[in-house]
């Protein structure tokens, strides 16, 4: 299978080559971060863009730890418009983020069905 949301190579060097240690990274993404998309997005709709800014905060760290690239590079731009509370670009760069979230969410678990096999 061909990754196209994880740079895998780049993982790896991050990883120190532990493969296992980047399946379990992998696997919680997959079990635990699915709800935060809702979480961020409630917390938006409730005008609390520090807590937003928070969950976001830790999806990119771990995104970056991962090598998502794409996904570190809107987390980054959601991070930014909330640290400034602007609506209209929270808006923009909320409906990006939630995109590629769900496609990085999808690849990861694609990847995790068949074994972690490239």
């Amino acid at each position: 299978m061909k990754l196209r949301f994880i740079c895998y190579t780049d993982a790896m060097i991050r990883l120190q080559g532990d493969k296992v240690l980047f399946l379990n990274l992998l696997k919680k993404f997959s079990e635990s971060y699915g709800e935060y998309i809702n979480e961020i997005e409630s917390l938006i709709n409730s005008s609390d863009y520090m807590e937003a800014y928070e969950v976001t905060h830790l999806i990119k760290g771990t995104a970056a730890n991962l090598s998502m690239k794409k996904l570190e590079f809107v987390s980054d731009k959601l991070c930014y418009a909330l640290s400034n509370a602007d609506k209209i670009d929270i808006e923009v760069y909320l409906s990006n983020f939630k995109r590629e979230f769900m496609c990085v969410l999808d690849e990861v678990k694609e990847y995790l069905s068949v074994g972690g096999n490239l």
